[in-house]
């Protein structure tokens, strides 16, 4: 069976995009820090730096159930939620979700009734380590904390958020940079702000102008050397135009017109190794 990392890649994708979104809309935003794959899959922090909510997103095609959380696992979302609720007890536990929640397990966190007390009992059956009043309590904690997401309305609220900016002229590119900042700031466990946002933000627009006008040179003043196959009459004609003294081109290269220098080609050949681009600068020929 071959394995297909595409879910995992629309997940981490979808998971950064989440955060971004958090970042640029919350109402509390500027006075919030953001750490990507903290607590969860993304830590809020209040302006002393104490952790004052923990998102765990979900990106499931079936309807999310019990199972789903790793119940039985020392390390699952609700032992996690547990170990939170002791070290930070002001901490607000959340479940943001682009699909559905099973029948069952919506009806354990929205309702004190059978649901509940059904789920509760698997969890701690699952774990023992988690009682069945403990298991109540983590249920109750996620009621009103649980948000269904779509990812077009989601992207399309970054959009507008950043169409007021320097970048907004090219947002689809902008959003593109800046998950990938989101996915950066992920690996190196770094701390994101509303400000630190904006400032990238004119980064990005410094880059794409800077971009804008180095494309408009390409195929004008700056052309790739294409290997082409010379007929012999054109062979000819190159290695004699050459000889006469024209100026040098590309294609008398291809001919074989030139005088090969063993020396400059290979401090030439040094300095590419070293720069992404090289200016040589001479007499033609």
């Amino acid at each position: 069976m071959v394995d297909n990392p595409t879910a995992t890649y629309r997940g981490y994708r979808k998971q950064a995009l989440y955060a971004l979104w958090r970042i640029l809309t919350d109402v509390n935003g500027d006075s919030r820090s953001y750490r990507p794959e903290g607590e969860e899959d993304l830590a809020v922090f209040d302006n002393a730096g104490r952790l004052v909510e923990a998102v765990q997103v979900k990106d499931y095609s079936a309807p999310l159930t019990l199972s789903d959380f790793k119940p039985q696992s020392p390390d699952g979302f609700f032992a996690r939620m547990k170990r939170r609720g002791i070290e930070y007890p002001f901490c607000q536990h959340s479940l943001a979700t682009f699909g559905l929640l099973g029948a069952e397990l919506d009806g354990a966190i929205v309702d004190t009734g059978r649901h509940r007390n059904t789920v509760a009992c698997k969890l701690n059956k699952k774990n023992p380590s988690i009682s069945p009043t403990e298991a109540m309590y983590l249920l109750e904690a996620l009621n009103g904390n649980v948000s269904r997401h779509d990812e077009s309305k989601l992207k399309e609220d970054v959009l507008t958020s950043v169409t007021g900016t320097i970048a907004g002229a090219q947002g689809e590119v902008a959003l593109e940079l800046l998950l990938y900042w989101i996915f950066e700031a992920s690996e190196r466990q770094r701390t994101l702000t509303r400000s630190s946002l904006l400032q990238q933000l004119q980064r990005i627009g410094d880059y794409l102008a800077a971009l804008r006008g180095h494309t408009t040179e390409w195929m004008i003043a700056v052309r790739p050397l294409e290997v082409t196959k010379l007929s012999v009459e054109d062979n000819e004609r190159l290695q004699q135009e050459y000889r006469r003294g024209v100026q040098a081109r590309w294609k008398h290269i291809l001919a074989d017109a030139d005088c090969p220098r063993p020396t400059r080609l290979k401090e030439l050949h040094e300095k590419v190794s070293k720069h992404a681009a090289v200016v040589v600068r001479g007499a033609s020929g």
